[in-house]
């Protein structure tokens, strides 16, 4: 009951303030029922970490665009029990980080690409929620960009051919497709490649080492900083 008791709380701080700590308490809160000594050593180190903390929120900045922009990455075959991927995903407006998601796949992946391209359909998905809610204060702004770090996940969002590595996966993943695609002259997103060692998503999938740690920290800390100069800086994608 204090295992729960104490995940609990930290999941609490987790989905409110601290998208960092989101693979740590993931992976905690999967042992609720049988906690170890393992568990409760790393439980400690967490809440040890939350302590020592210097700063417990996240910097929201005013965006200079309401296009909604979101991250996403996959660890595959992450879980040791179950073999499923973990994956991320980070939504923000404009580059103000507003909802984030780390969780275990429901299903199971044959390759880093089907795993890829599940959380990034899951991504469209999350920014297309943000869009409508942007629509009813009339503040929308299209299409929404969506950064993804696999070559192939993104290529099998624009190609519709079907091969037997592929023929597969389920319809409801296609769904990044017809969220990428023009219709009518518009787009509700556009996928764009972005460089692994830069996908701050990275960190709500796995245990990094500590200086991709601390840089990925810092950029969620810092309201997004670089994400920011990648959309709006000088060679960003909308200058």
């Amino acid at each position: 009951e204090k295992y729960r008791s104490f995940v609990g709380q930290t999941m609490f701080f987790t989905t409110k303030l601290g998208p960092k700590l989101g693979n740590a308490t993931r992976a905690l809160s999967g042992f609720m029922a049988n906690p170890g000594k393992l568990h409760w050593d790393a439980l400690g180190r967490l809440i040890g970490y939350i302590k020592g903390m210097d700063v417990k929120g996240i910097l929201y900045v005013e965006p200079e665009t309401y296009k909604v922009c979101g991250l996403a990455d996959t660890d595959f075959g992450n879980c040791q029990e179950t073999r499923r991927s973990v994956g991320c995903t980070l939504v923000t407006i404009g580059g103000c980080l507003v909802d984030w998601h780390m969780a275990k796949h429901v299903t199971l992946s044959d390759s880093t690409t089907e795993a890829e391209y599940k959380e990034l359909a899951k991504l469209a998905k999350d920014i297309k929620f943000v869009q409508m809610l942007m629509t009813e204060l009339n503040l929308v702004e299209l299409p929404g960009l969506l950064f993804e770090d696999n070559a192939g996940a993104i290529f099998l969002a624009g190609n519709r051919q079907v091969s037997k590595r592929t023929k597969h996966i389920d319809l409801k993943h296609h769904y990044i497709r017809e969220f990428t695609e023009e219709r009518n002259g518009y787009q509700q997103g556009v996928i764009h490649k972005i460089e692994s060692e830069f996908n701050t998503s990275d960190i709500g999938t796995k245990n990094v080492d500590v200086g991709a740690f601390k840089r990925h920290a810092e950029e969620l800390d810092k309201g997004m900083p670089m994400l920011r100069e990648r959309v709006y800086g000088k060679n960003g994608i909308l200058t």
